[in-house]
């Protein structure tokens, strides 16, 4: 199949090694490397500055389109419709498939054809009431987000997030300390998790970016600062970042939001590592709870999780990542949703 992806972000999409946080990135990479590996023409849109995995044809956005730091929500919607008549006009009849992968959907909002589109935001918006376009969720929960559209012939389908087989360090006996690695926002539930790591009194290492937010300073810096064993290393990357992810206690995923799907979880998971998380988003759709890791409601358990940690067999986490998370199943799952695409069906 001719298939385009399009990989819309702030941020370049780069290979593994060279990308610190961004799961969205690392997705769409994953996806268009499996695809050519599986022999599909594929063409990789990105931002400037971005790369193409081994076999796609890399295309850039025009860099005059790529307007994502803006706070006017006008001047975001202009550039999306502007991106959308670029590539209605250059690129729409050149695929079979056009699998879109963002947060706002320029292509899939303004332009027709066989076009799919992964969705990762949270939560549904006004602008998606009345769209029956082909949208695909990342888990089961996020999928309920989404109800059937009018003129659709079905549910929103999901298809979970996957890393290669192989392609993280799997490590059975655990010694380093628990892992954050995201965005240090209250999402995230950063605050809550360094209190847990505290009140537990075990180590902790946070992994990510916008330390100097105002939430990280008023909420999280200061108890940083007073417990050694709690350190913030900045955004990660390569060999050191799957170190860090394969031998953590746990990966800790305590969001405070209805989180869509996450690459970190897998790839914990990839590596043998159990994860600690709240009841909130997808989480309980990849954790089985006192079996690959543990669901908490509060601070106090999340705690006592931690303290117990050592319960969970890596082993377990690792044949939960076979059966559901590997790219290769994510790939497959995907190509069935291209075929119907492609046939002209709609959901």
């Amino acid at each position: 199949m001719k298939i385009a992806l399009l990989s819309i972000s702030s941020r370049p999409t780069l290979p593994p090694g060279e990308y610190g946080y961004g799961g969205m990135t690392r997705v769409n990479w994953n996806i268009a490397e499996e695809l050519a590996r599986l022999g599909h023409d594929v063409s990789f849109f990105a931002t400037p500055r971005s790369k193409a995995p081994e076999g796609c044809t890399l295309v850039p956005y025009p860099q005059a389109l790529c307007k994502h730091n803006q706070n006017c929500v006008g001047i975001l919607k202009a550039t999306d419709k502007s991106l959308a008549v670029w590539f209605g006009d250059e690129w729409l009849s050149n695929f079979d498939i056009i699998h879109e992968s963002s947060h706002r959907m320029p292509i899939a909002l303004f332009c027709e054809g066989p076009i799919l589109a992964t969705m990762h935001n949270p939560n549904t918006r006004k602008r998606w009431e009345h769209w029956t376009r082909n949208l695909v969720a990342l888990s089961p929960t996020h999928a309920k987000k989404y109800p059937k559209r009018e003129g659709g012939t079905g549910l929103v389908p999901w298809v979970f997030n996957g890393v290669r087989v192989g392609s993280q360090p799997y490590v059975d006996h655990k010694t380093g300390p628990f892992l954050l690695m995201g965005v240090m926002q209250p999402y995230k539930g950063v605050a809550e998790t360094i209190q847990a790591a505290i009140e537990a009194d075990v180590p902790l290492i946070l992994a990510g970016t916008r330390e100097g937010s105002p939430y990280y300073v008023d909420h999280c810096a200061f108890l940083v600062k007073q417990h050694s064993n709690i350190e913030f290393v900045g955004e990660v990357q390569g060999d050191y970042k799957d170190s860090l992810v394969a031998d953590a206690r746990a990966a800790m995923l305590y969001v405070k939001w209805n989180e869509p799907g996450t690459m970190f979880g897998v790839e914990a998971m990839a590596s043998g590592t159990p994860i600690i998380g709240s009841r909130s988003g997808c989480i309980p759709d990849y954790v089985i709870d006192g079996e690959t890791g543990t669901l908490v409601s509060t601070v106090g358990a999340m705690a006592h999780a931690m303290r117990t940690v050592d319960q969970i067999e890596p082993a377990a986490c690792y044949e939960r990542y076979l059966r559901y998370f590997t790219v290769e199943k994510q790939v497959q799952s995907y190509l069935k949703l291209y075929k119907r695409t492609a046939a002209g069906e709609r959901w």
